[in-house]
This record gives C-alpha cells, structure tokens and sequence, in this order.
C-alpha cells in the first residue's frame, strides 16, 4: 500500500512517511516528507500530535514517563510464538541477522506462511495503534501482553508490526530522523 492508498491518519500511511524518511539522505528532503505528512494531517489535530509522538518519542509523551512494559524477550518470545517457530533455535538466528528484533520480527512475519494466516490488515487509525499501546502500558501479566501484541500484529502488516515494536520503545525509530528536524517539520 503506497502513501496515496492509505488514508491520511492510517498507521500504514505513517509507517510509509517513517519508511520514505529512512531511505532519504538530505536532511531537508526528510523534514520535508514529514511536513507535507503534517500538513495531510492539519484537519485531524489527534492524529498529527500522535504522528509526532510516535516518530520522536515512541508510545507515550517523553514527559509523562508512562511506558508500554512489555521487554524485549517477551516481545520476541511472543512473535516466535505469533510466527509458529522456535526461538532459540529460529529468533535468535534471525534477529542476529539481521541485527535488530524488529527487523527480524517484520522478515519472519512476511515469510513464514503461519504468520501470514495470521494477519489480516486493518488499516488501523494512529488512535487504534495508540489503544494498542495503552492497553499494553495498563496490562500486567504476560499472557495480557501476548494477547494484545497478538491481536495488534494480526491487524497489521510486517512493516507495521515493526514500526509498532519500534514505537514501543521509546526512542529513536532508527531513520535518521531527530528531534531538531521533527521541530523545523511542525515549523
């Protein structure tokens, strides 16, 4: 699905703008891109304040220090699980392949034909992804957590389900993309 497919406040269409900014160089091409994703949003105020949140802060406002709780092992063991592989023997190889769990996570989940059975997109707003994550920051237990990464992946893609395990987080979505360039965006 392309960014002109996907309606403005979709995650889809935020996960192509962070995809498009990471496979650009000049630093004023990828505060462009991120305007003029903005500036789609100008009539969706909730969707562009989640947009910004979720490309420079990760799940929640920095400030608020609320957090997902769910650790990288139990994210990984959850996707072994979501993908029908052993992680030991599978994970581990692939996340040290590819030198990142959430890469490995969104390679798995387009490869392996027991995830894809799995995942039907939803074309999910910014606000659904958003549930997604406060469900997960207010659940305690670990099969709560594997519940609903399991029922956020089956409404993804692969490439989403990596932005929104990178987006969990709370940091750097690894595209080359700052604070400073976030703000002259807004700008």
């Amino acid at each position: 699905m392309t960014m002109l497919e996907c309606p403005h406040q979709s995650f889809a269409r935020f996960c192509d703008v962070a995809n498009r900014i990471a496979q650009t160089r000049a630093t004023s091409d990828k505060t462009r891109i991120f305007a003029q994703y903005l500036d789609s949003l100008r009539d969706d105020i909730k969707a562009a304040q989640l947009a910004v949140t979720f490309i420079g802060e990760g799940a929640f406002p920095a400030i608020g220090k609320k957090t997902t709780l769910a650790g990288h092992r139990t994210i990984a063991l959850c996707a072994a699980e979501f993908c029908g592989i052993d992680y030991d023997l599978v994970f581990r190889a692939c996340r040290t392949a590819t030198g990142s769990s959430s890469e490995a996570i969104e390679k798995l989940m387009e490869n392996l034909d027991e995830a894809r059975s799995k995942m039907k997109p939803a074309s999910l707003s910014l606000e659904e992804v958003q549930n997604h994550y406060t469900r997960l920051a207010n659940e305690r237990s670990r099969d709560g957590k594997k519940e609903i990464l399991f029922k956020a992946w089956s409404e993804m893609n692969p490439v989403e389900s990596r932005y929104f395990i990178r987006i969990m987080g709370s940091g750097s979505l690894r595209i080359g993309f700052e604070a400073k360039s976030i703000l002259q965006s807004i700008a």
